[in-house]
C-alpha cells in the first residue's frame, strides 16, 4: 500500500519541482479598522480638614467618539442669558464641553480689595434648557465638563456684568 503525503499544494496537481508554484499563491487581505477618536478625562478632588490628610478621589475615564470631527474652542464674553454656540458641532451633536471662567487672572501682582471683590461676583451659571430652575456655577477661575443628552439648549448668564469663559466642545 502507497503512503500518501498531503502538502499544502491542491492535491490534485503535482508538487512544484524545485518548489516553486506555477500559480501565484492567493493573498487575502483584512482591512485595518480605522482608530477611533477618543475622549480621555483625567482629574482629581482633594478635600483637607486643618490637622488631618487629604482625602481625595480620582476622576478617570476615557471613550470612544463616534465622530471624527475637529473640537470646537472659542473664547467667549457671557453676560445676559444666552445659548451657547456650539459652532460647527451643533449638527454633529456635542458629546461633551469644558466651560473655562476665565476671571480672576489679573494683570497685577496684587488685586486691590474692589477688584476682588467684582470678580469674585462673577460667576456663570450653566442651565440644561430654558426650563432648568437649578443651574450649576461655575466660579471665577474655575473650568469644569458638563454632558448633557442635549447640548443644543444649554444656556449660560453672568449676573454681575460679564465673564471672559473659554469653551471647548467636543463632538459625541
Amino acid at each position: 500500500m502507497a503512503k500518501s503525503t498531503r502538502t499544502m499544494w491542491d492535491d490534485r496537481e503535482p508538487p512544484p519541482v524545485g518548489g516553486i508554484s506555477e500559480q501565484p499563491a492567493e493573498t487575502t487581505f483584512i482591512q485595518p479598522t480605522p482608530p477611533k477618536d477618543r475622549l480621555t478625562v483625567v482629574g482629581s478632588v482633594y478635600h483637607q480638614n486643618p490637622g488631618s490628610p487629604p482625602t481625595q478621589i480620582e476622576i478617570q475615564y476615557s471613550r470612544e467618539l463616534a465622530s471624527h470631527e475637529e473640537p470646537y474652542a472659542r473664547r467667549i464674553v457671557v453676560s445676559s442669558r444666552q445659548l451657547v454656540d456650539f459652532g460647527w458641532l451643533k449638527e454633529e451633536g456635542v458629546g461633551a464641553f469644558v466651560l473655562a471662567n476665565l476671571e480672576g487672572q489679573f494683570d497685577t501682582v496684587e488685586p486691590t480689595p474692589e477688584q476682588s471683590r467684582a470678580t469674585a461676583a462673577r460667576i456663570v451659571r450653566v442651565y440644561a434648557s430654558e426650563q432648568d430652575k437649578n443651574p450649576q456655577i461655575l466660579r471665577p477661575g474655575e473650568s469644569r465638563l458638563y454632558e448633557f443628552l442635549d447640548a443644543r439648549a444649554v444656556e449660560v448668564v453672568c449676573e454681575s456684568e460679564e465673564a471672559r469663559c473659554k469653551l471647548t466642545a467636543y463632538p459625541r
